[in-house]
């Protein structure tokens, strides 16, 4: 039973899920407005809204004006039942689960709105500092918070104005900056620390196969914000892995 409802809540919000990456980077009202097709703009039927099934029923295409829908949606509403299987597998319902549960899905919004659209925004920065400074009143250790919020924003901001100044260019974002910030007051010094490298990482492995499998040319941008949440659920999930 409590399996069946896990799937149920988390297809739903695999549905919350694929409405708000389409909506929070345009802009668009969350509430008080129906689901429209991104093409046409046509309200979507009320069979087409249903989790996962409603793909098929449309058979991968809006209705009206017939344009593919992106299998991404599929993947966000499998990808949110899964977590919270696989969270509560792991912590069963602790205060674990529901914190891991946010930061996981807060920072899983951050890798599909900023990969599709180069976008970190303030209102998930904010969830996210939300949930750090809930994490840091239960546990009453405010040291953490501060040491791994500070740490890795101090980082990537010095990197930021450093490239502006070498190359007249900034090598990412300021929302980059930020997302370093609350994540690393979520982890900790040491994790946040760690956090940083792995991204770092990971950007340069990713980038450097786009480059020889040409998928991306040299002066092409690769969002790095993807690779930060990455990094950081790396290290709050393997400890082990921390260099510090």
């Amino acid at each position: 039973m409590i399996l069946a409802t896990l799937i149920a809540l988390g297809l739903l919000l695999g549905s919350l899920t694929c409405m708000l990456t389409f909506r929070l980077p345009r802009d668009l009202p969350i509430v008080f407005d129906r689901s429209r097709c991104g093409s046409c703009e046509q309200p979507i039927s009320t069979l087409a809204l249903i989790p996962l099934c409603g793909f098929f029923i449309a058979k991968g295409r809006c209705p009206q004006c017939h344009e593919k829908i992106p299998r991404l949606y599929v993947f966000i509403e499998l990808f949110c039942p899964l977590l919270l299987l696989g969270l509560y597998t792991l912590f069963g319902f602790s205060d674990v689960f529901f914190l891991s549960f946010f930061f996981l899905w807060l920072g899983f919004l951050h890798i599909v709105i900023d990969w599709q659209h180069s976008l970190l925004l303030d209102k998930i920065n904010i969830g996210l500092l939300i949930l750090a400074i809930v994490k840091a009143w239960m546990y009453t250790d405010w040291i953490p918070f501060l040491e791994g919020g500070f740490s890795g924003f101090g980082i990537l901001l010095a990197l930021f104005w450093l490239s502006l100044w070498w190359y007249k260019k900034p090598a990412l974002g300021l929302g980059d900056v930020k997302a370093a910030f609350v994540l690393g007051a979520f982890l900790g010094l040491k994790a946040s620390l760690s956090m940083v490298y792995f991204s770092f990482l990971f950007g340069g492995a990713i980038g450097l196969l786009a480059l020889l499998s040409r998928i991306k040319k040299r002066d092409d941008t690769i969002p790095f914000g993807p690779f930060l949440i990455l990094a950081s659920w790396l290290v709050y999930f393997r400890p082990d892995l921390l260099l510090f």
